[in-house]
C-alpha cells in the first residue's frame, strides 16, 4: 500500500513575532497604518506613520487636527473634505498630497481609508494606511523626463501622432490633438476611418479608404471633419502599416496637422477676392448708372430754378426757389461726395481752392436747416465774427459740407432749446500767411457719454445702432467731416457732458485773396448802425445769444429780454433815464396776446418813427405787408443769421443808401387780405423738404397747415389743438403712420373720427390696403400733384363737418 505524501500546513507563529514581522513590512514598504476612533476622537499611528511624518514613534500626542496641520497648508482643505466626505458617505478615500517635515522638508504621501461600521452601520472609526511615495515619483519623473524629452520632440516635429488598430478603429491619439482643436480624445477614440468621413464617396476620401484597406503607407491626406457640434475641421494625415513579430498587419501609426486655419484662409481670401471682384463691378455699375440718372435730371432742376430767380418773383417765392436751388446743390454736393468716396479712401480726392464769401455760404446753410429745427420747435441760428477778412480762399463746399453735417446731426438729436452755428477767428498763430477759423456746433441736446465720443468719427458708427433707433443715417457723416477736417490740414473735435448738450468744432487755416475789394455790407452797416440801441425780447435762448451777439458785431447796442414782463421793465427804467431804443424786436415765440399789446402801447408812443418794431418770425408766407397789419414796421425771418439781420439793421430810416439783400419791393407786398385759413391740417411728414412742399401748397390755397415728424407728434398736437384732417406719411421714426392711424382710431373722443389720408411714397396696391386696414380714410401716393392734394383735404374736410 502506497503511502501519500501530504503537504505541509502554515506555520503559526507567535503574535509578537507576527507584529514584529508587520512592523518590518512597513519600514520596508514604507507604509504605515492608522485607526481613527470617531466617538472619543482617538488617533492611532503605526511607528511607520510617525517616520513617514517625521517623528520619532510616541514622541508626540497626536490628534486629527495636529495631523491634518502636518500637511502642507494649500492641501490641508482637501485632507479635511476627503475625511468629512467619507463620514457622511461611509465611502472610502484615497488621496495623494504634500507632508511638511518638522524640518521643512516637502513628502509626498499617498493615504488610503475606508469606514469601519458598527452593528447599526453607523461609522464607528476610520482607518487605513498612509505611504510615503517620494522616491517613487522622483524616479517615475526621471523616467518621465526622457518620455518628456521624445513628446517634446514629437510635438516639435509634428502637430499629434494617431494610431489604429487591425480593423482600423482609432486606439490612441496623442495629447498634442486635443491641444491644436480643443475637443476630447473620446470623440475618435473606437471610431474607424470610414465613420469619421464625411463623405465616405468622395472622390479623394474613396481613395484614401481603398489605400486602408490594401495596408499601403499614405502622406499628406487632406479631409473635413465635422464635430458634434457641427464644428468642421481639416487635417491633413501621414501614416503607415504597422505589423507584430509574426508579420500579421496590426494596425496604423501616423502623424496628423491640423491645417483648419490655412484652409479657411485661402477661402476667405478666395471669398474676398471674388467679393471685391463683384463689389467692383458693382460699385462701378452703380456709380455710373447713378451718375447719369440722378445728375441729368437735377441738373435739369437746377437750371429751371436758376430761370426762375431771373424772373421778376415776391420775396416769399424768391426765398422757396432759392431754398430749392440750395438744396438741389447741397445734393448735387452730396452725389459728389458719393462718387468720390472711394477717392477718399484711397487718397486722392482734391481740394478745389477759390475765393468765397463766408457769410453767404452760412446763410444758405441757415435757411435749408432752419425749417427742419423749427419742425422741432427748437431754436436754430448762425453767427459770424466781424473779424474774419473778407475775400477768404477755400474749399467752400467741403466747409459747407462739414457744417451741414455737424448742424444736422445737432438738430437731429437736440429735442429741446436750440442749435447754433458760431464762428470765430483764432488767435493762435499759424503758417505764414495764414490763419485759423474755429468752427463751434453748438447745441443743448442730451450730450455724449465719454465712452461714446471715442467712436464718433469712426466710420459707419452710430450712438443709437439699436434696431429701435429713432434717428436714421448711414454712420458716415461723422467720419467723412473728419476726413476732410484732415484734408484741409485742420482738426476736428467735440466736447460734451451728458445732459448738458455737445459742442463740435473744427479748425482750418485759410487765406485771404489779396484783392483790393470794396467795403463789405457788414462793414458799412457797422457805420451807419453805429450807436443805435435795439431791445431784443426773445424767450428762446438760442435766438436771443444770437441776436445779441449778431447786432453787437454790427457796431449797435442790444439789451436782451426773456419776456414781456422783462422788456417791460427795461423800458419803463430807460424812460426814466431820459433814453431810448431806436428798435425793438419782438419774437413770434411770446405769447401772442401779450405780444401785441406792448407792440401797440410801444406804436402809440411814437416819436419821429423811433422805435422800429421788428417782429422775429419763422412763419412761412409772411410778408412786409403781413407784419404791418399786425402792428409792426419789420419783419426778420427766422433762423437768425447774419444776412437777415444785416437786412433787418439797414433800414431806411438809419442807412437809406445802403442796398438791402432783400427785395426792397417786397415792402408793398401786403395788401392786408383776409388770410383766415379755411381748413386746418396736420402733415405728418419726416422729410424736411416734402414737409416745406406740402405745407406751403396748403397755406398758398388758404388752408392752415401744421408740420410734425413722427407719429408721436400727431398724437401730441392733436391733444393740444383742433385739426379739420390729417395728411399721414408711412414711414417716420419713433411711430410710423400705420400705428398712429391705429391708436387715434382707439381714441375715446371725437378725434378718434378726424379724416387721415396717407401721404407716401410707397405706391403698391398692398401699401394702399394697408393704409386702409389701419383706419385711414384714403390714400395719396408720392409724387404728388398740388391739384390733387387739395383735392383730397377739401373732399375730406367737408365729409368731416
Amino acid at each position: 500500500m502506497t503511502s501519500q505524501r501530504t503537504r505541509p500546513g502554515p506555520v503559526d507563529l507567535p503574535l509578537q513575532e507576527k507584529i514584529r514581522l508587520f512592523a518590518l513590512a512597513e519600514e520596508t514598504a514604507h507604509v504605515g497604518h492608522w485607526r481613527w476612533t470617531v466617538a472619543n476622537d482617538h488617533l492611532y499611528w503605526s511607528d511607520e506613520v510617525y517616520r513617514i511624518h517625521g517623528l520619532d514613534p510616541g514622541s508626540v500626542r497626536i490628534s486629527v487636527e495636529t495631523a491634518i496641520q502636518s500637511y502642507h497648508p494649500e492641501d490641508q482643505g482637501a485632507v479635511r473634505q476627503h475625511l468629512q466626505r467619507s463620514l457622511v458617505t461611509k465611502k472610502s478615500f484615497r488621496f495623494e498630497l504634500r507632508l511638511l517635515h518638522p524640518d521643512g522638508e516637502e513628502r509626498r504621501v499617498l493615504a488610503e481609508g475606508r469606514c469601519e461600521l458598527d452593528d447599526a452601520g453607523e461609522v464607528e472609526a476610520l482607518l487605513g494606511v498612509v505611504q510615503d511615495v517620494t522616491e517613487r515619483r522622483r524616479a517615475e519623473r526621471a523616467v518621465g523626463k526622457s518620455e518628456e524629452r521624445f513628446r517634446d520632440f514629437a510635438d516639435v516635429a509634428s502637430d499629434w501622432f494617431w494610431e489604429m488598430d487591425e480593423r482600423l478603429r482609432i486606439v490612441y491619439i496623442s495629447r498634442r490633438w486635443s491641444q491644436i482643436t480643443g475637443l476630447e480624445p473620446s470623440s475618435l477614440i473606437g471610431r474607424t476611418r470610414r465613420e469619421l468621413a464625411s463623405d465616405p464617396e468622395a472622390p479623394g476620401v474613396k481613395a484614401h479608404l481603398e489605400d486602408l484597406d490594401a495596408r499601403r503607407p499614405f502622406k499628406d491626406f487632406c479631409y473635413e471633419y465635422t464635430d458634434q457640434k457641427g464644428r468642421g475641421y481639416h487635417w491633413q494625415l501621414s501614416g503607415k502599416p504597422i505589423y507584430d513579430d509574426e508579420g500579421n498587419f496590426s494596425g496604423y501609426r501616423g502623424t496628423g496637422t491640423d491645417i483648419t486655419a490655412e484652409v479657411m484662409s485661402r477661402r476667405a481670401e478666395q471669398a474676398a477676392k471674388n467679393q471685391a471682384e463683384l463689389a467692383n463691378r458693382a460699385k462701378s455699375d452703380f456709380l455710373a448708372n447713378m451718375s447719369h440718372e440722378i445728375r441729368t435730371p437735377l441738373n435739369g432742376v437746377l437750371g429751371m430754378l436758376g430761370l426762375l430767380l431771373d424772373t421778376e418773383l415776391t420775396e416769399e417765392q424768391r426765398r422757396f426757389a432759392s431754398v430749392s436751388r440750395r438744396s438741389g446743390e447741397l445734393l448735387l454736393d452730396l452725389i459728389n461726395d458719393i462718387l468720390d468716396f472711394s477717392k477718399i479712401e484711397a487718397g486722392r480726392i482734391e481740394l478745389e481752392i477759390a475765393s468765397f464769401d463766408l457769410t453767404s455760404a452760412l446763410d444758405g446753410i441757415a435757411e435749408l436747416l432752419g425749417q427742419r429745427a423749427a419742425t422741432k420747435h427748437i431754436d436754430f441760428g448762425v453767427f459770424v465774427s466781424p473779424e474774419i477778412p473778407a475775400g477768404l480762399q477755400g474749399d467752400v463746399g467741403r466747409l459747407r459740407q462739414v457744417l451741414l453735417n455737424l448742424a444736422d446731426n445737432a438738430i437731429k438729436f437736440t429735442d429741446q432749446g436750440g442749435v447754433a452755428i458760431e464762428v470765430e477767428l483764432d488767435r493762435r498763430e499759424h503758417a505764414e500767411g495764414q490763419f485759423l477759423l474755429r468752427f463751434d456746433v453748438i447745441d443743448t441736446g442730451p450730450g455724449i457719454p465719454a465712452e461714446d465720443r471715442e467712436k464718433l468719427f469712426k466710420r459707419f458708427s452710430r450712438l443709437d445702432s439699436s434696431s429701435t433707433s429713432r434717428h436714421g443715417g448711414s454712420g458716415l457723416g461723422l467720419a467723412i467731416s473728419h476726413e476732410l477736417v484732415t484734408l484741409m490740414d485742420g482738426e476736428i473735435g467735440v466736447e460734451s457732458e451728458p445732459g448738458k448738450g455737445s459742442r463740435f468744432w473744427f479748425k482750418v487755416p485759410m487765406t485771404v485773396d489779396g484783392a483790393d475789394r470794396p467795403e463789405t455790407p457788414m462793414q458799412r452797416a457797422r457805420k451807419a448802425t453805429a450807436g443805435a440801441r435795439t431791445l431784443v425780447i426773445e424767450p428762446q435762448a438760442v435766438s436771443r445769444r444770437l441776436l445779441e451777439r449778431q447786432i453787437t458785431a454790427l457796431g449797435a447796442t442790444a439789451v436782451p429780454a426773456e419776456s414781456v414782463a422783462a422788456a417791460r421793465q427795461v423800458l419803463a427804467d430807460e424812460k426814466r433815464r431820459g433814453e431810448s431804443f431806436s428798435s425793438i424786436m419782438f419774437s413770434d415765440a411770446l405769447p401772442e396776446p401779450e405780444r401785441q399789446a406792448l407792440a401797440a402801447e410801444i406804436a402809440g408812443e411814437k416819436r419821429d418813427g423811433q422805435p422800429y418794431l421788428v417782429l422775429c418770425a419763422l412763419q412761412t408766407g409772411l410778408t412786409m405787408g403781413k407784419a404791418r397789419d399786425l402792428g409792426f414796421d419789420d419783419f426778420l425771418a427766422k433762423p437768425i443769421c447774419p444776412g437777415s439781420v444785416l437786412d433787418c439793421m439797414l433800414r431806411d430810416t438809419m442807412a437809406p443808401d445802403l442796398p438791402r439783400r432783400r427785395e426792397l419791393t417786397a415792402r408793398e407786398g401786403g395788401t392786408g387780405e383776409d388770410t383766415t385759413a379755411r381748413t386746418r391740417v396736420l402733415v405728418a411728414e419726416d422729410n424736411q423738404i416734402n414737409a416745406v412742399l406740402a405745407r406751403t401748397i396748403l397755406t398758398q390755397a388758404g388752408h392752415y397747415a401744421d408740420c410734425v415728424a413722427n407719429g408721436r407728434e400727431v398724437l401730441e398736437a392733436l391733444n393740444q389743438r383742433p385739426y379739420d384732417i390729417v395728411l399721414m406719411d408711412m414711414q417716420m421714426p419713433v411711430l410710423d403712420g400705420l400705428e398712429a392711424s391705429r391708436r387715434i382710431r382707439k381714441l375715446e373722443n371725437d378725434i378718434a373720427e378726424i379724416p387721415i389720408v396717407a401721404l407716401t411714397a410707397n405706391a403698391m396696391k398692398s401699401d394702399r390696403d394697408r393704409c386702409l386696414d389701419a383706419g385711414m380714410n384714403d390714400y395719396l401716393a408720392k409724387p404728388f400733384y398740388a391739384d390733387d392734394l387739395l383735392e383730397e383735404v377739401e373732399h375730406w374736410s367737408r365729409a368731416g363737418q
